[in-house]
């Protein structure tokens, strides 16, 4: 059988399989006019669809063969890759509370089917690690300018992540 990790546009799949024998030889179509003659190869697919992959092993015993059906999905679509909350600093000291949600808007048009989650390093954002839980009322960690990521994950577990800039505006009026 055909095994396969990540279904998302964009981003290599890897391919397995599984077999009763030791292989000494593979050949991969990936459906999209690609082909491979690694054993575990990896494929980006650039367009979302459904692709029908199949793969010829080689082994001690002769050969054989499956196909089997996948479907890569689209990420979400967003409207900003970068976004810049401004906030005004009432004691000077260059620190303020952000509603981080008021961003969601400036990034997707629609939150239909969509979870957004706010992180304080991209690669907390692209691990789903560490997610920013008091997202309305978020303090700069970094006096006057500081930098949150949104990860924006559609219902197939697809995901894009954007810049969020938040600037902190000292002034002396009240």
């Amino acid at each position: 059988t055909i095994e396969f990790d990540n279904s998302c546009v964009d981003e290599p799949t890897s391919f397995t399989f599984n077999v009763n024998q030791t292989v000494t030889g593979a050949t991969w179509n990936f459906g999209d006019g690609t082909t491979s003659t690694l054993i575990n190869p990896s494929h980006t697919y650039t367009l979302p669809g459904t692709y029908n992959v199949s793969v010829t092993v080689t082994g001690a015993f002769g050969f054989g063969s499956n196909t089997s059906q996948i479907t890569i999905f689209p990420k979400p679509t967003l409207l900003n890759n970068t976004v810049t909350l401004k906030q005004c600093d009432d004691d000077n000291d260059g620190y303020s509370a952000f509603n981080l949600n008021e961003s969601i808007p400036l990034l997707v048009s629609s939150t239909t089917g969509l979870n957004i989650t706010f992180h304080e390093t991209l690669t907390q954002a692209q691990d789903e690690n560490s997610s920013i839980t008091n997202t309305s009322s978020y303090t700069n960690q970094i006096i006057n300018n500081d930098i949150v990521y949104a990860r924006v994950e559609n219902a197939n577990g697809c995901y894009k992540t954007a810049q969020v800039n938040l600037q902190v505006s000292t002034t002396s009026i009240p």
